[in-house]
């Protein structure tokens, strides 16, 4: 998949998408098919009409959904922020905080912006996701 210059998180968001686990309807061999089953399944398990969705999906991730593997150590997620820098950089403990307090509510924005970028592309082919 041709993502978007600077956007290394949109291609691991899509490798940890995990349909295998799940009975679903959704065509999931493809990038648009299993960022659309995670939404599917935000929508089913978690959010409620009216709420703000970044906020909400954020939350959604931190309760670990079964849909979608992502790091929840600190360990893990700083290791994931450096493997996505083009240079390493030494983090002062406060970087590192406002790093990790912020992650969820990251991954949710990616995942939001990688959503609507699919949404995007499918219109420009005339396909409906």
């Amino acid at each position: 998949m041709n993502y978007p210059k600077n956007q290394p998180y949109f291609a691991y968001l899509d490798g940890q998408v995990t349909p295998e686990d799940h009975d679903t309807n959704r065509e999931t061999t493809t990038p648009a098919g299993r960022i659309a089953f995670v939404f599917d399944c935000f929508h089913a398990e978690y959010y409620i009409e009216g709420q703000n969705v970044q906020k909400s999906l954020a939350s959604w991730l931190g309760g670990l959904p079964s849909c979608i593997n992502l790091p929840y150590y600190n360990d893990d997620i700083l290791a994931l922020v450096e493997s996505m820098d083009s240079e390493p950089t030494k983090r002062t403990k406060d970087q590192e905080y406002t790093i990790l307090s912020n992650y969820f509510s990251f991954m949710a924005n990616k995942l939001l912006q990688l959503q609507h970028w699919h949404n995007r592309q499918a219109e420009s082919y005339g396909v409906e996701l």
